[in-house]
Protein backbone atom coordinates (compact mmCIF):
# COMPACT_ATOMS: atom_id res chain seq x y z
CA UNK A 1 0.00 0.00 0.00
CA UNK A 2 2.92 2.49 0.65
CA UNK A 3 3.61 2.26 -3.13
CA UNK A 4 0.22 3.43 -4.43
CA UNK A 5 0.13 6.31 -1.62
CA UNK A 6 4.06 7.50 -2.69
CA UNK A 7 2.86 7.16 -6.66
CA UNK A 8 -0.17 9.55 -5.44
CA UNK A 9 1.50 12.12 -3.65
CA UNK A 10 3.86 12.15 -7.02
CA UNK A 11 1.30 12.58 -9.35
CA UNK A 12 0.39 15.68 -7.54
CA UNK A 13 3.12 17.66 -7.91
CA UNK A 14 2.46 18.49 -11.58
CA UNK A 15 -1.29 19.79 -10.45
CA UNK A 16 -0.33 22.15 -7.99
CA UNK A 17 2.85 23.41 -10.65
CA UNK A 18 0.53 24.20 -13.40
CA UNK A 19 -2.39 25.83 -11.08
CA UNK A 20 0.58 27.73 -9.80
CA UNK A 21 1.68 28.84 -13.75
CA UNK A 22 -1.88 29.31 -14.58
CA UNK A 23 -3.98 31.02 -11.89
CA UNK A 24 -2.46 32.87 -8.80
CA UNK A 25 0.97 32.41 -7.64
CA UNK A 26 0.83 30.14 -5.18
CA UNK A 27 0.68 30.99 -1.07
CA UNK A 28 4.13 30.19 0.48
CA UNK A 29 4.07 27.88 3.36
CA UNK A 30 4.50 29.29 6.62
CA UNK A 31 8.08 27.68 7.13
CA UNK A 32 9.08 29.39 4.61
CA UNK A 33 8.90 32.78 5.72
CA UNK A 34 10.00 32.28 9.20
CA UNK A 35 13.58 33.16 8.13
CA UNK A 36 12.62 35.88 5.87
CA UNK A 37 10.55 37.50 9.17
CA UNK A 38 13.48 37.00 11.34
CA UNK A 39 15.83 39.41 9.26
CA UNK A 40 13.46 41.69 7.64
CA UNK A 41 13.72 45.14 9.29
CA UNK A 42 11.30 45.86 12.14
CA UNK A 43 11.40 49.03 11.29
CA UNK A 44 9.93 48.94 7.80
CA UNK A 45 6.63 47.48 6.20
CA UNK A 46 6.35 44.59 3.63
CA UNK A 47 2.38 44.40 2.65
CA UNK A 48 3.28 46.20 -0.64
CA UNK A 49 4.85 43.03 -2.97
CA UNK A 50 5.89 43.37 -6.39
CA UNK A 51 4.13 40.89 -9.23
CA UNK A 52 6.43 37.71 -9.58
CA UNK A 53 8.05 37.31 -13.17
CA UNK A 54 4.51 36.29 -14.53
CA UNK A 55 2.80 40.17 -13.60
CA UNK A 56 0.73 38.04 -10.92
CA UNK A 57 -0.12 39.36 -7.50
CA UNK A 58 2.02 37.70 -4.83
CA UNK A 59 0.71 35.85 -1.99
CA UNK A 60 2.88 34.27 1.13
CA UNK A 61 4.28 36.14 4.02
CA UNK A 62 2.67 38.22 6.26
CA UNK A 63 3.91 41.76 6.31
CA UNK A 64 5.90 43.13 9.69
CA UNK A 65 4.58 45.10 12.40
CA UNK A 66 7.47 48.23 12.81
CA UNK A 67 8.36 48.12 16.36
CA UNK A 68 6.29 49.95 18.25
CA UNK A 69 3.15 49.76 16.28
CA UNK A 70 -0.13 47.66 15.46
CA UNK A 71 -1.04 45.76 13.01
CA UNK A 72 -3.26 46.81 9.83
CA UNK A 73 -2.31 49.92 7.98
CA UNK A 74 1.07 51.89 8.29
CA UNK A 75 0.92 54.88 10.64
CA UNK A 76 -0.19 58.40 8.84
CA UNK A 77 2.80 60.44 8.38
CA UNK A 78 4.14 63.33 10.44
CA UNK A 79 2.05 66.42 10.84
CA UNK A 80 3.48 69.21 8.56
CA UNK A 81 5.29 71.61 10.89
CA UNK A 82 6.33 74.45 8.51
CA UNK A 83 4.55 77.47 9.61
CA UNK A 84 1.98 78.79 7.16
CA UNK A 85 3.09 81.30 5.18
CA UNK A 86 2.31 84.96 6.28
CA UNK A 87 -0.73 86.44 5.44
CA UNK A 88 -0.51 89.49 2.48
CA UNK A 89 -0.74 93.31 3.99
CA UNK A 90 -1.32 96.42 2.13
CA UNK A 91 0.64 100.07 2.30
CA UNK A 92 -1.12 102.95 0.80
CA UNK A 93 -0.93 106.32 1.10
CA UNK A 94 -1.54 110.09 -1.51
CA UNK A 95 1.76 112.04 -3.03
CA UNK A 96 0.07 115.91 -3.16
CA UNK A 97 1.08 119.44 -4.31
CA UNK A 98 1.70 121.00 -1.08
CA UNK A 99 1.20 124.30 -2.35
CA UNK A 100 -2.73 122.96 -3.47
CA UNK A 101 -2.79 119.70 -1.57
CA UNK A 102 -4.11 118.96 -4.92
CA UNK A 103 -3.27 114.96 -5.65
CA UNK A 104 0.02 114.33 -8.13
CA UNK A 105 -0.25 111.52 -10.79
CA UNK A 106 2.43 109.53 -12.43
CA UNK A 107 4.78 109.89 -9.61
CA UNK A 108 6.57 106.55 -8.57
CA UNK A 109 6.59 105.09 -4.73
CA UNK A 110 8.61 102.19 -3.68
CA UNK A 111 8.85 99.75 -0.74
CA UNK A 112 12.07 97.66 0.47
CA UNK A 113 11.82 95.09 2.61
CA UNK A 114 10.69 91.71 2.37
CA UNK A 115 10.14 92.37 -1.01
CA UNK A 116 11.14 95.46 -2.98
CA UNK A 117 8.52 96.86 -5.06
CA UNK A 118 7.36 100.48 -6.80
CA UNK A 119 4.31 101.39 -7.99
CA UNK A 120 2.55 104.64 -9.71
CA UNK A 121 0.57 106.98 -7.94
CA UNK A 122 -3.24 107.47 -9.60
CA UNK A 123 -5.02 110.16 -10.83
CA UNK A 124 -5.89 111.30 -7.46
CA UNK A 125 -1.77 110.68 -6.19
CA UNK A 126 -3.36 107.47 -4.36
CA UNK A 127 -1.02 105.02 -4.17
CA UNK A 128 -1.16 101.30 -2.70
CA UNK A 129 0.95 98.08 -2.02
CA UNK A 130 -1.24 95.00 -2.01
CA UNK A 131 -0.87 91.42 -1.67
CA UNK A 132 2.60 91.79 -0.10
CA UNK A 133 4.24 89.95 2.97
CA UNK A 134 4.27 91.00 6.52
CA UNK A 135 7.11 92.33 7.72
CA UNK A 136 8.92 95.71 7.95
CA UNK A 137 8.79 97.91 4.87
CA UNK A 138 11.05 101.70 4.03
CA UNK A 139 8.55 103.34 1.98
CA UNK A 140 10.33 106.17 -0.06
CA UNK A 141 8.89 108.32 -3.03
CA UNK A 142 10.95 109.20 -6.08
CA UNK A 143 11.38 112.95 -6.71
CA UNK A 144 10.12 114.77 -9.99
CA UNK A 145 12.84 117.24 -11.42
CA UNK A 146 12.14 120.86 -9.90
CA UNK A 147 10.33 119.75 -6.93
CA UNK A 148 10.97 119.61 -3.33
CA UNK A 149 9.80 117.03 -0.57
CA UNK A 150 8.40 119.07 1.97
CA UNK A 151 6.46 116.29 4.26
CA UNK A 152 7.55 114.50 5.90
CA UNK A 153 9.70 116.30 7.79
CA UNK A 154 11.25 113.58 9.78
CA UNK A 155 11.25 109.48 9.57
CA UNK A 156 13.32 106.76 7.55
CA UNK A 157 16.39 107.66 5.71
CA UNK A 158 15.49 107.36 1.72
CA UNK A 159 18.86 109.68 0.36
CA UNK A 160 20.70 106.47 -0.14
CA UNK A 161 18.90 105.80 -3.61
CA UNK A 162 19.64 108.45 -6.18
CA UNK A 163 16.38 110.56 -7.55
CA UNK A 164 14.45 109.40 -3.97
CA UNK A 165 13.20 112.37 -1.41
CA UNK A 166 15.24 112.28 1.77
CA UNK A 167 12.62 111.19 4.32
CA UNK A 168 9.81 108.36 4.21
CA UNK A 169 8.71 105.96 6.30
CA UNK A 170 9.34 102.89 8.31
CA UNK A 171 6.44 100.81 8.56
CA UNK A 172 5.72 97.38 10.40
CA UNK A 173 2.54 95.62 9.41
CA UNK A 174 1.56 91.62 11.03
CA UNK A 175 -0.47 89.14 9.15
CA UNK A 176 -2.80 90.13 6.80
CA UNK A 177 -2.84 93.89 8.34
CA UNK A 178 -2.55 96.98 6.83
CA UNK A 179 -1.48 100.32 6.92
CA UNK A 180 -2.54 103.70 5.68
CA UNK A 181 -1.74 107.55 4.94
CA UNK A 182 1.94 107.14 4.29
CA UNK A 183 1.58 110.26 2.56
CA UNK A 184 4.37 112.67 0.77
CA UNK A 185 3.73 116.23 -0.19
CA UNK A 186 5.79 117.96 -2.53
CA UNK A 187 6.45 121.85 -3.60
CA UNK A 188 7.41 123.00 -6.79
CA UNK A 189 10.68 125.35 -7.36
CA UNK A 190 10.83 128.46 -8.78
CA UNK A 191 13.79 130.97 -8.56
CA UNK A 192 13.64 134.69 -10.01
CA UNK A 193 16.35 136.34 -12.23
CA UNK A 194 17.06 139.96 -11.47
CA UNK A 195 18.58 142.17 -13.98
CA UNK A 196 20.34 145.22 -13.78
CA UNK A 197 20.57 147.25 -17.49
CA UNK A 198 22.71 150.12 -17.71
CA UNK A 199 21.26 151.93 -20.46
CA UNK A 200 24.61 153.83 -21.45
CA UNK A 201 27.16 151.10 -21.61
CA UNK A 202 30.11 151.90 -19.48
CA UNK A 203 28.17 154.42 -17.30
CA UNK A 204 27.00 152.77 -14.44
CA UNK A 205 26.52 149.14 -13.28
CA UNK A 206 25.77 147.11 -10.33
CA UNK A 207 27.85 146.50 -7.30
CA UNK A 208 25.60 144.22 -5.66
CA UNK A 209 22.13 141.87 -5.97
CA UNK A 210 20.80 140.16 -3.00
CA UNK A 211 17.35 138.57 -2.46
CA UNK A 212 15.86 137.43 0.27
CA UNK A 213 12.12 135.30 0.89
CA UNK A 214 9.60 136.66 3.55
CA UNK A 215 11.01 135.18 6.61
CA UNK A 216 14.42 137.27 5.58
CA UNK A 217 16.21 134.12 4.27
CA UNK A 218 18.46 134.33 1.67
CA UNK A 219 18.03 132.97 -1.56
CA UNK A 220 21.33 134.11 -3.45
CA UNK A 221 23.43 136.83 -4.07
CA UNK A 222 25.76 138.46 -6.36
CA UNK A 223 28.48 140.89 -6.36
CA UNK A 224 29.92 143.45 -8.94
CA UNK A 225 27.32 141.91 -11.32
CA UNK A 226 24.32 142.97 -13.11
CA UNK A 227 22.27 139.72 -13.23
CA UNK A 228 21.28 137.25 -10.25
CA UNK A 229 19.26 134.33 -10.83
CA UNK A 230 17.99 133.22 -7.17
CA UNK A 231 18.29 129.73 -5.99
CA UNK A 232 14.96 127.42 -6.22
CA UNK A 233 12.38 128.96 -3.74
CA UNK A 234 9.17 126.71 -2.64
CA UNK A 235 6.14 128.28 -3.62
CA UNK A 236 5.44 128.66 0.05
CA UNK A 237 8.03 131.37 0.34
CA UNK A 238 5.44 133.03 -1.19
CA UNK A 239 7.59 136.01 -1.46
CA UNK A 240 10.28 137.72 -2.64
CA UNK A 241 12.67 141.04 -1.90
CA UNK A 242 15.70 141.56 -4.04
CA UNK A 243 17.89 145.05 -3.50
CA UNK A 244 20.08 146.52 -6.20
CA UNK A 245 22.93 148.31 -4.96
CA UNK A 246 24.39 150.19 -8.33
CA UNK A 247 27.24 153.31 -9.01
CA UNK A 248 28.43 155.45 -11.90
CA UNK A 249 31.29 155.31 -12.23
Amino acid sequence: MRVPLLLMALATTPFVAAAAQNGSAAVKDPAQCAVADANRSPQSWSRDQKPDPQGRSRTGCSPVTPSGGTTGDPPPPPPDTTPPPPGSVSIDGTVYNEATWGGLQGWTVTVSGPVNSSTVTDATGHYVFSGIPAGTYTVCEVLQSNWVEAFPTSGADCSGTTGNGPVGYSVTVGSNGSVGDKDFGNSPLSNVTVTFNPLVTGKTHATSISCVDKNGASVGSASNANTLTTNNVRVRQSSMVCTVTYVDP
